[in-house]
């Protein structure tokens, strides 16, 4: 149970980091002009959600390192969301950065099908990023 209580509270931190290190990320930028109008993010809601999320995946029994290759998943994917609703962009950094991490996890474990997994997302990203500046 408290294994459980503390997954729960590691996923709502883990949630509310990403919605603040999208609101950084995104300040002092504007919606482009041809993308969905603004709107607000249920921040409360987002937060709990990832703490129920938490506490389902630990009554799994996932391993500790499941739990926290999950964990960060989540608050990648409510970075991800944050900025999208708020901007209507997503950016670079959200979703290039978790491709490095996990070829360089694939690289230092020895893993290598996970580095080919990898790349082939990372590769159209890397490239649309590198053409739209």
């Amino acid at each position: 149970m408290i294994q459980i209580l503390f997954w729960c509270i590691v996923f709502a931190g883990l949630g509310a980091l990403g919605i603040y290190t999208a609101r950084y990320v995104c300040a002092g930028q504007t919606p482009p002009p041809d993308g969905p109008p603004p709107g607000t993010v249920p921040t409360r809601l987002l937060i709990i959600a990832n703490a129920l999320l938490g506490a389902f995946a630990a009554m799994r029994g996932l391993p500790p390192q499941g739990l926290a290759i999950v964990a960060l998943a989540c608050c990648v994917l409510t970075a991800i969301w944050v900025a999208d609703v708020e901007l209507g962009i997503i950016p670079d950094a959200f979703t290039l950065a978790p491709l490095g991490a996990l070829l360089l996890a694939a690289a230092l474990s020895g893993h290598w099908y996970v580095a080919i997994v990898a790349v082939v997302p990372a590769l159209p990203f890397a490239v649309l990023a590198w053409r739209s500046h």
